[in-house]
């Protein structure tokens, strides 16, 4: 009985660690942000990390318009518009490395590892690589505009994506955590799926696999 409970009580410390210090997951987004905001210590942590990336950008975010349907081991399609110009996906990745970001403004996580995203991003874009943030937000209303002002507040200058209704996601077979990355190669096939969060050194290594 001991063995079992000890077993019980380690799964469950390892799953709140998971939850809180590496992916955030839908169904736990409010304990999520509970936890975040009662530690004053951590949410400063995550500003500092926020803070040392941050410069005055014009942060581009769009709405997701349409959404394709998924191909295996493909990255869905979709469009957005701009200026009054309607733009896909697979035409602003064509024959590009892709770093496709799923987060959301309220994942602590997901806030930790910007500021390597924004480093791979400012190292990689000139190399035929492109990376993408797909913001999972809770209120469709005012989505794009609070990515955009946290976009600008902490120098995220690589292009970002409001999944309102969470089309894409449920395409995806819906993303169960956030963040979650995918690495597409060149010819535009997912080669690497990546659950939680990771740092720059990481993403690096399977951004220039997918390159190879």
């Amino acid at each position: 009985m001991a063995i079992i409970f000890r077993t019980s009580i380690l799964s469950l410390l390892l799953s709140l660690f998971l939850i809180t210090h590496i992916a955030c997951t839908q169904e736990k987004e409010e304990t999520t942000l509970k936890l975040a905001t009662s530690s004053k210590n951590g949410a400063a942590a995550v500003e500092t990390n926020l803070s040392s990336a941050t410069q005055t950008v014009s942060a581009k975010v769009f709405t997701i318009r349409s959404v394709s349907n998924p191909i295996s081991g493909k990255p869905v399609d979709f469009t957005w518009e701009e200026d009054g110009k309607t733009y896909s996906f697979s035409e602003y990745t064509k024959n590009k490395v892709v770093f496709i970001n799923f987060w959301g403004t309220w994942c602590p996580p997901c806030k930790r590892e910007i500021p390597d995203i924004i480093s791979l991003y400012n190292d990689y874009k000139n190399k035929d690589v492109v990376v993408v943030g797909i913001a999972l937000e809770r209120d469709p209303s005012t989505a794009v505009q609070k990515v955009k002002d946290y976009a600008e507040k902490n120098g995220i200058n690589y292009i970002n994506f409001a999944d309102t209704r969470q089309e894409l996601a449920m395409a995806y077979g819906g993303i169960q955590a956030v963040p979650t990355t995918f690495i597409v190669d060149k010819s535009g096939t997912i080669t690497e799926t990546i659950i939680g969060m990771r740092d720059r050194t990481y993403f690096e290594n399977s951004v220039k696999n997918a390159m190879k």
